[in-house]
C-alpha cells in the first residue's frame, strides 16, 4: 500500500493558492452584485491597507491600445465591499522611468456597482480611471489622495505591474 507524503495531503485537502495571509478573496459579483459576468479575483489585484479598518485594491483593465483602465475597490478588513464617502479623487501614476501621470478616479457606472451602491451621494466601493498611456509592460506607483471629510488619506501601490494584476485584456 502505498501513502503520499503527509505534505502533499495537506496539499490536496487545503489547497493552494496565491494570495497572502490574512486576505480573504474579493466578493464574486453577479447579478445580485453588480454587472452579470463581473468577477474579480484576488490574484489580479494589488491590495493596500488604506487605514485601519479598509483597504484598497487596485486593478488594471487592458483594452485596445489608448482605451487602458485602472480600477479600484475599497473593502473592509473582512473583504466586504465598502463605500467610502467620496464621488471622486485624484492620483499620480509613476512609471519605473520616473514619467508621471495624472488619474481621475470617478465612480463605475451603475450597470458596474453593487446593487443599491451609489444611491446615496458619495457612497461608492469601485472607482475607474481612464488610463490610456498605459502599457501591460509598464511598473507603476500610484499613489492617490482621498478626503474622507474627517481625515486625509493616501493610498500607495508601488511595483503595480497592469500585466500581472490584469483582471480583464480585450
Amino acid at each position: 500500500m502505498c501513502r503520499p507524503p503527509l505534505a502533499a495531503a495537506l496539499v490536496l485537502v487545503i489547497g493552494c493558492s496565491d494570495r497572502p495571509p490574512g486576505l480573504p478573496p474579493v466578493a464574486p459579483r453577479g447579478p445580485s452584485a453588480g454587472g452579470p459576468g463581473h468577477t474579480f479575483e484576488r490574484g489580479k489585484m494589488l491590495v493596500t491597507a488604506a487605514g485601519p479598518n479598509l483597504r484598497a485594491a487596485l486593478t488594471a483593465h487592458l483594452s485596445a491600445p489608448g482605451e487602458n483602465e485602472l480600477e479600484v475597490f475599497f473593502e473592509a478588513a473582512g473583504g466586504a465591499r465598502e463605500p467610502v464617502p467620496v464621488e471622486v479623487f485624484t492620483a499620480t501614476a509613476t512609471r519605473a522611468d520616473g514619467k508621471s501621470f495624472d488619474l481621475l478616479f470617478e465612480p463605475t457606472p451603475g450597470a458596474d456597482r453593487p446593487r443599491g451602491e451609489g444611491e446615496e451621494p458619495g457612497e461608492f466601493s469601485h472607482f475607474v480611471a481612464k488610463a490610456p498611456w498605459m502599457t501591460p509592460d509598464d511598473d507603476l506607483t500610484v499613489s492617490a489622495e482621498l478626503d474622507l471629510g474627517n481625515r486625509p488619506l493616501t493610498v500607495t501601490w508601488a511595483e503595480f505591474s497592469p500585466k500581472r494584476y490584469a483582471r480583464r485584456v480585450d
